[in-house]
Formats: C-alpha cells, sequence, structure tokens
C-alpha cells in the first residue's frame, strides 16, 4: 500500500486521472474518485489492518442511493491490480472472514 509498485498497479486501473489522494498516513489512505460522466465524487478509504494480514476497504457515494455498481467495480478492479490471482475482496474481523455480496 506505501511503495511505488502499488502506485504504478493502481494507475493500471484506468481510474487513476479522475482520482485524488486526500489523506495518507502510515497505514491508511482516503481518496476521492470522480466519475468521468456526472461527475460525482466518491469516497474510498482503505486500512491495512496488520494484526490481520488484509487490507479492509470502505467505498461509497456521497450523493444518492444507487451507483448501479460503480464504487464495486472499482474496489474490484483496485483489487485485481493489487492481488491478480485473487477471485474477491474478503471482509474480516477478529479472524472471522466472509465474502461481499
Amino acid at each position: 500500500m506505501n511503495g511505488t509498485n502499488d502506485t504504478n498497479r493502481f494507475g493500471e486501473t484506468g481510474y487513476s486521472s479522475r482520482s485524488r489522494i486526500i489523506k495518507s498516513t502510515g497505514l491508511y489512505i482516503h481518496t476521492e474518485f470522480t466519475s468521468a460522466l456526472f461527475r460525482f465524487v466518491d469516497d474510498v478509504e482503505f486500512f491495512l489492518d496488520e494484526c490481520a494480514a488484509v487490507i479492509q476497504v470502505r467505498s461509497s457515494s456521497r450523493i444518492g442511493y444507487s451507483d448501479r455498481g460503480v464504487n464495486r467495480k472499482r474496489v474490484e478492479d483496485i483489487r485485481a491490480a493489487i492481488n491478480p490471482g485473487a477471485s474477491s475482496f474478503p471482509t474480516a474481523c477478529c479472524g472471522v472472514s466472509e465474502r461481499l455480496e
């Protein structure tokens, strides 16, 4: 999450021109993504949970009720760029994992 290789992989997703990092600390990154067509802004946060050995992800639209799957697709694209062999993002808490639906 904090190396040039990860930054380069993120650029491969095609979202880098419509994104900006708002806050970045050792284990946390908050980014804003702007949609291509209507210029809606979405927030995406990443937290490296070293204890559980996972990257926790939160993605949300600022406006509206549905984004027609855009946030999920973006997160899956970023996941695929970081870890091409993984099939989905697991959620983990206290050693319990389940697949995001």
